[in-house]
């Protein structure tokens, strides 16, 4: 399928979108990622605004990732703001804190490895075509660790200690 569109509009939202499979002239595939820009759900389009209008560049992944750090030590320090720091990485591990990461869910970490459980966007060039995890796959702890290992699956025990 070969798509002309001088703005822009149409094109970016047809990839993945089409009623039968078809290669779409000009898209520039599908990549797994924190963020994207082009996520317009779930109060996205605002916290990307923001930081546009404070840094004058599109937010990526790794400035996402600097954010949702920085908002998950001020939500446990408000939360715990009389606890030891060891008492507030352990409310982190524990679920006790969960963070809004503007993807939909509250995101909260892992308590046997300390990675953050999170929604990640499967973006293509000009949008994004899906949030993951995909429905049917399910999990009996959280939808969110339906993606990568699980704790069975991995030797890792690390981060938050």
């Amino acid at each position: 399928m070969v798509v002309l569109d001088a703005q822009g509009e149409f094109a970016r939202e047809l990839p993945y979108r089409t009623l039968l499979p078809r290669p779409v002239l000009g898209s520039n595939g599908l990549v797994a990622q924190a963020w994207s820009p082009f996520h317009e759900r779930h109060g996205a389009p605002q916290l990307s605004r923001r930081f546009l209008r404070r840094t004058g560049r599109a937010m990526a992944s790794h400035d996402w990732a600097t954010w949702i750090a920085a908002r998950a030590a001020a939500e446990v320090v408000g939360a715990y703001n009389r606890s030891t720091i060891a008492q507030q990485l352990q409310a982190l591990r524990q679920g006790a804190i969960a963070v809004d990461g503007f993807k939909g869910q509250r995101l909260t970490f892992r308590g046997w490895d300390g990675q953050l459980r999170q929604p990640v966007l499967l973006a293509h060039g000009n949008g994004v075509a899906e949030v993951a995890p995909l429905d049917g796959f399910p999990h009996p702890r959280s939808a969110l660790d339906t993606l990568g290992f699980d704790a069975g699956e991995s030797a890792c025990r690390g981060a938050l200690r």
